[in-house]
């Protein structure tokens, strides 16, 4: 559990005739405030319904914090040993919409495709947009293959997106071998199990023995990219989504039947995960808790630019994008503290 601080994430509203700052909203369908971003950022139209402001002009649209002197491309970074990969597998709440086949991620462009930040389920920058753009240590480019409405394994539990074991499979196709990462400077992100225990959390099988199914194709994924070289891992259990706007609606009983659910899948993410460093050589695996930085931003909203814990809309004021998906300033605090669990070791 990460027991830091963590900085008030500031928030300002946008008044006509007034720039609008960093992050800020700067369009959308309703929106009566400020069009104009502050110097260094642009207005960045996520869609109809929602624009904000970004990082770098229209034609460059992010900026790199970086531990030393940001370099210029990704090939002189590389000499210098400057250069972080992270491969991230997931669902809704880590998806950007990346292609394997568009343009690769690169110093001035950390994400590839498409344009950042991406087709996010948070209404602009998503965690991992926030990771290799504000805390990232060093220049860090995220080939990101999760997919919203995915789970572990289709024949386990069903979903809507593309399940773990193709995107797995996809880049062990393109980038098992020949690509341009190694062991020692990459990271590979498994952030999967919402969907998994929201299409069956409810149903009348043991709960143990399913979620146990998928922790054995999850850590046979792992140890096929084991094979192929990664040797660095962050796995991120699955956030209290009972209290979700979506969930809450629910019993009391259906939530806290949920809530349990989750908890047994979390428990046996934590075990099997250091059951399989024990048996390997050469790993490094960081777990993550994030319900530590969900609860955070839902028991002090207004200390993150929020109203209230339960509002949806799309606005910067409001808690959920959706009904069931974060928006952005709790994505900004799951990136800090990720990027803190990383400092040992990773950057």
């Amino acid at each position: 559990m990460i027991l830091s601080a963590i900085a008030m994430l500031a928030v300002v509203p946008a008044v006509m005739g007034q720039t609008v700052a960093l992050w800020g909203q700067c369009g959308g369908s309703g929106y009566t405030g400020s069009t104009t971003c502050v110097s260094g950022s642009t207005c960045y139209a996520q869609d109809e319904g929602y624009s904000q402001c970004i990082p770098g002009t229209a034609s460059t649209t992010t900026t790199l914090k970086t531990s030393t002197t940001t370099t210029s491309t990704a090939s002189t970074s590389s000499a210098t040993g400057d250069v972080k990969y992270i491969f991230s597998f997931g669902d809704s709440y880590s998806q950007s919409g990346f292609s394997i086949t568009g343009t690769a991620p690169s110093a001035s462009n950390p994400m590839g495709n498409p344009t950042f930040p991406g087709s996010t389920s948070s209404g602009g920058i998503n965690w991992l947009g926030y990771l290799v753009t504000e805390f990232n240590r060093t220049v860090a480019l995220n080939y990101n293959f999760a997919s919203g409405g995915a789970a572990t394994n289709n024949s386990v539990v069903s979903s809507s997106g593309t399940p773990l074991t193709t995107q797995v499979a996809t880049f062990l196709q393109y980038l098992g071998t020949g690509g341009p990462w190694s062991s020692d400077d990459s990271l590979f992100v498994f952030w999967i199990g919402i969907n998994d225990i929201g299409n069956s959390y409810y149903l009348d099988v043991d709960q143990v023995a399913l979620h146990s199914e998928l922790m054995d194709t999850i850590f046979n994924l792992v140890q096929q990219l084991y094979a192929v070289g990664a040797r660095r891992f962050l796995f991120m259990s699955v956030p209290p989504v009972e209290k979700t706007p979506k969930q809450l609606t629910k019993t009391a009983d259906d939530r806290a039947n949920e809530a349990a659910q989750i908890a047994d899948f979390n428990s046996q993410l934590v075990a099997r995960a250091a059951a399989w460093k024990a048996g390997t050589t050469g790993t490094t695996v960081w777990q993550f808790d994030t319900a530590v930085p969900f609860n955070q931003v839902i028991a002090d909203p207004t200390a993150y630019g929020y109203a209230d814990a339960t509002s949806v809309c799309h606005a910067s004021t409001c808690m959920w994008w959706d009904s069931y998906h974060p928006s952005s300033a709790l994505h900004r605090v799951v990136a800090e503290q990720v990027a803190e669990v990383l400092d040992g070791g990773f950057w």
